[in-house]
């Protein structure tokens, strides 16, 4: 069985990481955006905006009945 190639095209600058939780990708850009997809259907289910610079870093952490993702950028926050 050949893999599928699925190209992701939210972002308007390059995808500088990423994480992977369950079946959603989340995705931090140097257009200073962060989204989260639905791996199954390839939609955008959530942009964030609020950082200045570029995403360097994701983390997705879920546990005593609460989730959260963590970010880090170059604007320094």
């Amino acid at each position: 069985m050949e893999p599928s190639i699925r190209c992701f095209t939210e972002h308007t600058h390059a995808v500088r990481c990423v994480q992977v939780w369950g079946s959603f990708l989340f995705t931090g850009s140097n257009d200073s955006t962060i989204c989260i997809w639905d791996l199954h259907t390839g939609v955008v289910v959530q942009r964030f905006v609020g950082h200045t610079a570029a995403v360097t870093a994701l983390h997705f952490w879920k546990g005593s009945g609460r989730s959260m993702l963590f970010s880090s950028s170059m604007d320094r926050t």
